[in-house]
């Protein structure tokens, strides 16, 4: 507050006194007693603000210690997480469901192909009605069954369609991470005749020779060369 040389009335409701200081934050005079009373208002506003302060470091301080576990953001991967379990389970149990069925028929179909052979070798055999050519027919079925049985795996296979998304990948985004990449593609530390404008986005050669220029820290940032000279060269280091 400044000392005011003019008789100006005190600008508190009321009051008949003579203004004799000028606060220069909200430009009103007071008395001597307003004065005090006007400073006492601003210290009991300073105080809230330092309580207000002092409340939420301590809220920071607590949310430090506290562990990362409860975070929503957290919980939020935790379920996607439990979700995409489950519906990698629930497709595994379908495709083994499939090539327990497929198993199961082809055995099914290897029983019976045995059993009708049994009838006719045990027919054969009561009818005493068999010539070369049976025998070689029945050696070539067994022949065949018994690949059926070892094959029966490599006639199944299993294959992922690309076409069909199991599972969404999820990714975290951060305006906070934008801004930091922003802050760093920025033009840095320069040797010769350079010049840095545009808050670090523009890096030039102001004058007509030719030199050469080192620029360090360009990333993903366009160079902007501006001379009179085209065969002035910029060399990034």
């Amino acid at each position: 507050m400044s000392l005011s040389s003019s008789k100006t009335p005190c600008t508190s409701d009321e009051c008949k006194s003579v203004g004799i200081l000028k606060c220069e934050g909200c430009s009103q005079i007071f008395c001597r007693k307003h004065v005090n009373e006007h400073r006492d208002l601003l210290s009991h506003q300073l105080d809230e603000i330092v309580l207000e302060h002092d409340t939420l470091q301590q809220m920071i301080l607590e949310e430090k210690n506290k562990e990362n576990n409860n975070h929503p953001l957290l919980k939020q991967i935790d379920k996607w997480e439990q979700e995409s379990i489950k519906k990698i389970q629930q497709t595994a149990n379908e495709a083994r469901q499939q090539i327990e069925k497929l198993i199961g028929s082809q055995k099914e179909m290897i029983s019976k192909e045995l059993h009708d052979l049994a009838e006719q070798l045990r027919k054969a055999r009561i009818d005493d009605d068999f010539v070369e050519t049976d025998l070689h027919k029945w050696t070539n079925m067994l022949e065949k069954l018994q690949r059926d049985i070892t094959n029966a795996t490599p006639s199944m296979t299993i294959s992922e369609d690309p076409t069909k998304l199991l599972v969404a990948k999820i990714f975290v985004s951060s305006t906070m991470q934008q801004h930091l990449e922003e802050e760093e593609e920025r033009f840095g530390k320069f040797i010769g005749n350079v010049c840095i404008a545009d808050n670090g986005l523009l890096a030039y050669h102001p004058g007509p020779e030719r030199s050469d220029a080192f620029i360090h820290h360009i990333l993903r940032r366009l160079i902007l060369f501006q001379s009179r000279r085209p065969d002035l060269t910029v060399n990034p280091i």
